[in-house]
C-alpha cells in the first residue's frame, strides 16, 4: 500500500513538472517569436492606440499636471515626447476644457497646408485633433498640426492657423526632434513603391502585432502624393506614438539631409492575411535627419521614400 501511494505521488509530481516545463517552453517560444523588448513589435498598449487617434481611458483620467516619464528605444533620437503630461493621449494633445482629443475650430474657411505651405484643402470639420507639440510658421503665420481632419479634398493631416483653434494652446509646448550633431549625407524624397509592404490579400502589413484598425506600414509610405516625417518610431513597448511632425509632397525630389551620426533603424512587420498577425521576414527601415529648409525639424522618414543623392 505504501508503495502504491509512493508511485501515485511520483506520478503526480511528474505531471506537475511536465506542465511547468510545457508552460516554460511556451513562454520561451513566445519570447523567441516576439524578440527582445527593443526588437519586437509589441502588442499595442494605451499609447499605441493613439496612432488611430482614439483617446485612451487612462489618459482621460490622468493628471494634466504630472509629466510623463521619458522613455527611449534603441536610440537617444527615438524617445517619447518631452514635456507631455500624463493626460495627453500621445501623439495627440488633450483639450484641457472638454477633456477629449477634439479641439473646436473657430468659424469656417480655414485652409490646411502641407509643410511647404501648399494648400491641401479647406477644412470642413468643426473640430480637429492636434499632434502634440507641433508648430510651424508658414507664410509668416503660426500653425499647429491638425490630424486627419475633413477637408474639401478628403481627410488630410496638415497645418492650420493656430488662431483657427478655439482654445488657448499656451499649455502645449513646441516639441522638436533631437539634433544629433555631426555631418549629413544628401538624399531626396521619392514616391515609394508600397507593393512590398502589402500582405497576400493586398492589405498593408502591420507595424504592431495586431489585426485591428490602423498600425499600417503604408501609413509611413506614399499617401495622397505625400510622405510624412515622424517624431519617433512605431512598434515599441511602451509605445512612443510615431506621430507626424511634417508632411511633404513626394514628386519634386525635395532634399533630405540624413544624419550620419544615427544609423538606420528597422521595425518588424506583421501579416494579417491569415486572420491573425504573423511576423514576416521583411522589415521597415527608417532614416533620421531633416528636410531642406527646415534645419530645426529633425525626425524619422521611412527609407522607401528616399533615394541617395540630389
Amino acid at each position: 500500500m505504501r508503495r502504491m501511494y509512493l508511485s501515485a505521488a511520483i506520478a503526480t509530481a511528474g505531471l506537475v513538472l511536465a506542465l511547468v516545463a510545457g508552460a516554460c517552453a511556451l513562454d520561451a517560444e513566445s519570447a523567441e517569436d516576439e524578440g527582445t523588448l527593443e526588437e519586437s513589435g509589441a502588442i499595442a498598449d494605451g499609447d499605441e492606440e493613439q496612432e488611430d487617434g482614439e483617446v485612451a481611458d487612462d489618459a482621460l483620467a490622468a493628471s494634466c499636471s504630472t509629466p510623463r516619464q521619458k522613455v527611449c528605444h534603441l536610440s537617444d533620437n527615438n524617445c517619447s515626447y518631452p514635456q507631455a503630461m500624463e493626460c495627453d493621449p500621445l501623439p495627440r494633445a488633450l483639450d484641457r476644457v472638454s477633456r477629449t482629443n477634439l479641439f473646436p475650430i473657430n468659424g469656417t474657411g480655414h485652409v490646411l497646408e502641407n509643410s511647404l505651405g501648399e494648400v491641401l484643402g479647406v477644412v470642413t470639420d468643426t473640430s480637429t485633433r492636434l499632434n502634440f507639440g507641433q508648430r510651424r510658421v508658414l507664410h509668416s503665420t503660426g500653425k499647429v498640426l491638425a490630424f486627419a481632419v475633413a477637408t474639401t479634398n478628403g481627410t488630410r493631416t496638415g497645418w492650420i492657423n493656430e488662431s483657427a483653434i478655439g482654445r488657448d494652446l499656451s499649455f502645449m509646448p513646441t516639441v522638436r526632434g533631437r539634433n544629433p550633431g555631426g555631418s549629413y549625407s544628401d538624399w531626396h524624397i521619392v514616391a515609394s513603391d508600397n507593393t512590398p509592404y502589402l500582405d497576400a490579400n493586398g492589405n498593408s502589413l502591420k507595424v504592431v502585432r495586431t489585426c485591428g484598425p490602423g498600425r499600417n506600414a503604408t501609413d509611413y509610405l506614399n499617401r495622397n502624393g505625400h510622405v510624412n516625417l515622424i517624431f519617433n518610431l512605431p512598434g515599441h513597448s511602451p509605445a512612443l506614438g510615431s506621430g507626424t511632425i511634417d508632411s511633404y509632397p513626394n514628386t519634386t525630389r525635395i532634399r533630405f539631409h540624413r544624419a550620419q551620426a544615427q544609423q538606420s533603424l528597422q521595425r518588424p512587420l506583421f501579416s494579417c492575411a491569415s486572420g491573425s498577425p504573423v511576423k514576416v521576414s521583411r522589415t521597415l527601415s527608417f532614416l533620421y535627419g531633416r528636410v531642406e529648409g527646415a534645419s530645426l525639424r529633425h525626425g524619422w522618414m521611412a527609407q522607401p521614400n528616399l533615394r541617395p543623392g540630389l
